[in-house]
């Protein structure tokens, strides 16, 4: 029941039936949840683990430089390196993602750290290979994947 006073200042008691409408904020839900759920799992899929590579020149208390698996990418070849040991060298006429695949499980067996690598590109590479490489090394095992540039003289 609601009470309602007059202007004039009579209480008087009104029975009113109001109804809520909640059919346009339940279409709203309908749609909205699950939209929000499949963009939760979408995003999740889509999580790369990302670290900065420190400085070569930085090392820890003992001095010791940890060598860390590196996939350098040229316009013209892919190099797998573990610090400056050449691992495979493969030209990107022939590139093969299988034969990467293996050569960075090569390397990380071989590695201290088998939970990084470090995708190192040139200046004239296509961002479009940096992000192969990184599914790449996701796909050989690599939790975490870092970038950095790579030097533009032929010497590594």
């Amino acid at each position: 029941m609601k009470h309602i006073k007059h202007i004039w200042g009579n209480n008087t008691n009104i029975e009113e039936n109001i109804d809520v409408d909640i059919k346009p904020m339940m279409n709203i839900f309908i749609i909205l949840i699950p939209f929000l759920v499949s963009m939760a799992v979408f995003s999740h899929i889509a999580v790369q683990k990302f670290y900065l590579p420190p400085n070569a020149a930085n090392s820890d208390q003992s001095g010791k430089v940890e060598l860390k698996s590196t996939i350098v990418l040229d316009t013209n070849f892919i190099l797998i390196t573990l610090g400056a040991d050449i691992i495979d060298s493969i030209p990107i006429a022939e590139f093969d993602s299988e034969r990467v695949i293996n050569s960075l499980i090569q390397a990380r067996e071989i590695a201290e750290d088998k939970e990084k690598a470090v995708v190192s590109a040139r200046d004239a590479v296509k961002f479009d290979w940096v992000v192969k490489m990184m599914d790449l090394a996701k796909n050989a095992g690599f939790e975490q994947t870092g970038l950095s540039s790579a030097p533009n003289s032929a010497e590594m």
